[in-house]
């Protein structure tokens, strides 16, 4: 009898010990799987839950130093430091992502995560943040187009905010001209109107909006004759009216007036297509700048005795495969902005660089990033840069 109940006694420690072993498994699985290095974002993801951002800070970056081209560790490095509200640094980081993945491609390397339309739409939300707004803008442009599912959400929310500065007023105009919504658009218009500063980008604005939207092709010309009476000498508005007649006209002749006005403006520096020097693969013709496939053109510029504050550039970008070009700007060998060659052809792009005034000898360098051919259509995306000059 004795003997009965020891086994008895065995037997129930065993069962219950066995389940209590699969209850457990799952918990000990998954925390025995937190230890490998492929779940290091699980673990991240955990400590910033508990609120260890430095912790998970330094998971990622663990996971970087022995794996340079996962861009899913990338994401997740932006990530937490935009919970650190460090915005700018958030945005460097997703630079960084462009910045890798030629490395990955060309040496056929595993490429972790790598998703084009969330780079572009992850670049824009924390350059939004960071108030880089314009160049915030440009991207969210590239991120529509490129159909990123979240990206039409985050631009209502630029459109939606309760009071914009002159700077959001200019990047909100850009995204809702982009996709034709009128009130966001002429509210943001309104804003930049009545800044002197912003005044003769919101009239070029305006009148892109009334050729493209309202179709009045004649009242867009006028209302740049009228910027151009009061602002002669600014080389913007000259290449603004003759890429009116030149789509009016459809021919680049139309607007050679205005064009050489612009050209010929006291304080612009014409950065003429000479200058420049091309990598492979790209030329100059009398249209200007071809680039045909990725690569940069690059020119050493002495600026002259006039206090240059701004880059005028007027670019025509080819569309394929549902995207047109993506063209970065360096400075000094320092990446000043990227910018999105769509809607209008040419596209007038007026970015005032140096507030201060620009150093008297600098180098500039104009990158193409997004080559594509499409072969059944044999549509190719390239950028034609038809003028520089800095004013």
């Amino acid at each position: 009898m004795r003997i009965f109940w020891v086994r008895a006694i065995a037997f129930v420690i065993l069962f219950l010990a066995l389940l209590i072993l699969g209850l457990s498994l799952e918990r000990v699985t998954l925390a025995f799987g937190r230890l490998q290095p492929e779940n290091y974002a699980a673990v991240a993801r955990q400590a910033m839950r508990q609120g260890d951002l430095d912790a998970a800070e330094r998971i990622v970056e663990k996971r970087l130093s022995k794996h340079f081209y996962d861009f899913d560790a990338l994401y997740l490095y932006a990530e937490i430091k935009a919970h650190k509200r460090e915005f700018t640094t958030a945005s460097e980081i997703i630079r960084e992502v462009f910045r890798r993945v030629p490395g990955a491609k060309a040496n056929d390397v595993a490429a972790y995560g790598y998703d084009e339309a969330k780079t572009y739409f992850l670049l824009a939300k924390y350059l939004w943040r960071a108030g880089a707004c314009e160049e915030a803008a440009e991207m969210m442009c590239a991120a529509l187009d490129a159909g990123y599912s979240l990206a039409q959400e985050e631009a209502n929310s630029y459109m939606d905010e309760a009071a914009l500065t002159s700077v959001q007023a200019a990047g909100v105009a850009r995204v809702a001209a982009k996709i034709k919504n009128s009130p966001a658009f002429l509210r943001a218009i309104d804003i930049l109107l009545r800044t002197h500063s912003m005044r003769r980008r919101g009239e070029i604005l305006l009148a892109q909006w009334m050729e493209t939207v309202d179709k009045n092709l004649f009242g867009a010309q006028m209302r740049l004759r009228a910027l151009l009476s009061t602002s002669p000498g600014d080389p913007a508005v000259n290449l603004a009216l003759a890429n009116v007649y030149s789509r009016a006209f459809r021919k680049e002749s139309a607007g050679a007036r205005w064009q050489s006005l612009a050209r010929e403006t006291t304080g612009a520096k014409v950065v003429g297509a000479g200058l420049f020097r091309l990598s492979k693969g790209n030329y100059v013709d009398s249209r200007g700048i071809v680039m045909g496939r990725n690569g940069t053109a690059s020119a050493r510029i002495f600026t002259g005795a006039y206090r240059v504050t701004r880059l005028v550039m007027n670019v025509t970008g080819t569309w394929a495969i549902g995207m047109y070009p993506v063209l970065v700007v360096r400075v000094d060998d320092k990446e000043i902005c990227r910018l999105y060659v769509d809607g209008l052809q040419p596209h007038l792009f007026d970015l005032s660089l140096w507030p201060q005034g620009a150093p008297k000898d600098l180098s500039l360098e104009l990158e193409f990033i997004n080559d594509a051919f499409e072969p059944l259509s044999g549509v190719d995306r390239n950028v034609i840069v038809h003028d520089v000059i800095l004013y």
